[in-house]
């Protein structure tokens, strides 16, 4: 057994991960109870990318009820297989809205302005301004809204909001 645990481990760090399922696998044939066994072949099961039977082996030595410091481990390992398994969901929403002003210069329609303390009468070249004629959709607002779900059920949301302005003027003189 000593040999096969070496060439397994060794297997292991040098990155021929498949003997090592092998050594380890003959060995919990001949002996199940070998937890520290099941949980080489675990993390060689992570490795591999075969997580589901990753889960199994840990579970496993979880029920054997193991010291605390192997369930951190245990734990450390069932974490970084739920991390790497996480499966992400994706919705994008565009929206946009009008928003209507036909003041756009904020400019005065009267000659005659009232203010604190009198009257204020604009001069001859205000009142072409007066004339010019601007309507604008402004500001028109483009929203996206981005949408992840992961597989615990964390929902994620971002959005970027952006005005757009779309302006027709028309000048009589």
């Amino acid at each position: 057994m000593d040999v096969m645990w070496w060439i397994g481990t060794s297997a292991m760090k040098s990155g021929q991960i498949r003997t090592a399922v092998e050594k380890f696998k003959k060995m919990l044939v001949i002996d199940p109870q070998l937890h520290r066994v099941r949980l080489e072949l675990a993390a060689t099961y992570f490795e591999l990318g075969r997580h589901e039977e990753a889960k199994r082996e840990l579970e496993t030595v979880r029920a054997a009820r193991p010291p605390e410091e192997v369930k951190k481990n245990i734990d450390r390992l069932l974490a970084a297989i739920e991390e790497s398994t996480r499966k992400i969901f994706w919705n994008v929403r565009f929206s946009q809205g009008i928003q209507w002003d036909t003041n756009i210069s904020a400019g005065p329609d009267k000659k005659d302005l009232a203010v604190s303390g009198g009257t204020l009468t604009l001069d001859e070249e205000s009142k072409k301004l007066r004339r010019h004629r601007s309507q604008t959709s402004a500001p028109t607002y483009s929203t996206i809204l981005v949408t992840n779900r992961d597989s615990c059920g964390t929902l994620r949301s971002n959005s970027i909001t952006a005005p757009t302005f779309i302006t027709a003027s028309s000048t009589t003189l």
